[in-house]
């Protein structure tokens, strides 16, 4: 996996205590999944699998009544986390992004990917 290592055992304790929908295993999932895809799609997987890693770290459950604003402070924190891990500030935001779109039940579609 192209994500630093430090990076993924921040993410590991700042999941801790999640729900098991959205704690870090299900994290590593989607990983080894967006990890499979890029190799399918020929695509660089670096700022893919930061999304991939990033997209619940602000997760909360569905009964909660900020549960519709998980994606956009899982967003917030991405790009502080990736700035604070030596990331480009285009890159940060760029994977921001990407965390802040992927939620359905905002009902934004994301950008189509630019391909680098």
């Amino acid at each position: 996996m192209s994500i630093p290592g430090k990076m993924i055992d921040e993410v590991r304790g700042m999941m801790a205590g999640h729900d098991p929908a959205h704690d870090f295993e299900h994290v590593m999932r989607v990983c080894r999944n967006a990890s499979m895809i890029c190799r399918m799609e020929g695509a660089d997987d670096r700022l893919a699998l930061c999304a991939a890693l990033l997209h619940d770290v602000a997760s909360y459950p569905k009964s909660d009544r900020r549960s519709e604003s998980s994606s956009l402070e899982s967003a917030r924190v991405s790009e502080a986390l990736l700035l604070r891990h030596g990331f480009s500030a285009e890159d940060a935001r760029t994977v921001s992004e990407a965390v802040r779109d992927h939620s359905f039940s905002r009902g934004a579609p994301p950008p189509v990917p630019v391909r680098r």
